[in-house]
């Protein structure tokens, strides 16, 4: 009854997207079921679309089904630079990172000619093959570590790794400083190791109480989102403060008709 009105004038506008947004929350939940190898119950039970005042409950349950928990944060103690130190009466410093393979080659002459033969450029391909954050791809990275004389020469080799987009990390000039950074490291990978064991854990059990309600909630979303479809297909009279609306329906289903009319009546807000 109302052609002429366009999609964002109709009336229940804003409860369609709400549909539309528990449809993707559910979707994405049934991806994570089904990516974690869960398996669904199969049920039969037919429920009923809910009430306007009940649709906020399932929007919390949602919601809260699809929040995981989130890493706890980690101590950072930030790393002492102790970069330099006295050798034949110049400072001798350090600078160790990573760099892509393909580059180690160009990065190595170019260290050469601007420093003159004043550092020294060690390195060694990683055995395991790491993400790289740009691209997402796997890369096996080249670790290097770059000795070198004079103040003059660290500034032109931080240059020169900032220009070949290297990840540059401290350095300590003595072993019981580099003693100690293996041992934090080490602590933090196992802190993560636990952090991701507790996190698939919980998560597993989510998804698991999820399973059991999925279906009730898909078919109450889909059969609210087909209720208001209809009713923004009828015109509004602001007069009487009501929904007008031409229907076609079996003469048998008649009485069956006016008992839902009147059952939505009286059980609305």
């Amino acid at each position: 009854l109302n052609p002429n009105v366009t999609t964002f004038q109709r009336k229940f506008v804003s409860e369609m997207r709400r549909c539309e947004e528990m449809e993707k929350t559910l979707g994405y939940l049934l991806q994570e079921i089904k990516k974690a190898d869960i398996s669904l119950m199969d049920s039969d039970v037919n429920p009923v679309a809910p009430l306007p005042q009940h649709v906020l409950k399932i929007q919390l349950d949602l919601a809260t089904q699809a929040q995981f928990e989130e890493f706890p944060s980690l101590d950072k103690e930030p790393l002492m630079d102790y970069t330099n130190m006295q050798r034949l009466g110049a400072k001798l410093g350090f600078i160790a990172g990573i760099i892509h393979p393909w580059k180690i080659g160009p990065f190595e002459r170019m260290l050469w000619r601007v420093c003159k033969g004043y550092t020294i450029l060690t390195y060694e391909e990683l055995n395991v093959a790491l993400e790289d954050p740009e691209c997402g791809e796997d890369v096996k990275w080249v670790v290097f570590l770059v000795s070198y004389w004079g103040e003059q020469i660290g500034q032109k080799v931080k240059k020169i790794c900032d220009c070949y987009h290297c990840h540059v990390y401290p350095y300590p000039s003595t072993n019981q400083e580099r003693d100690d950074i293996v041992a934090g490291l080490n602590t933090r990978i196992q802190d993560l190791h636990t952090v991701l064991y507790r996190t698939e854990e919980y998560l597993q059990q989510v998804l698991c109480k999820a399973s059991e309600s999925i279906h009730t909630w898909l078919i109450q979303v889909k059969k609210m989102k087909a209720i208001y479809h209809i009713l923004n297909l009828c015109s509004f009279d602001v007069t009487n403060k009501c929904l007008i609306a031409e229907v076609w329906c079996p003469l048998a289903d008649l009485a069956k008709v006016r008992q839902a009319l009147e059952e939505g009546s009286v059980s609305a807000p």
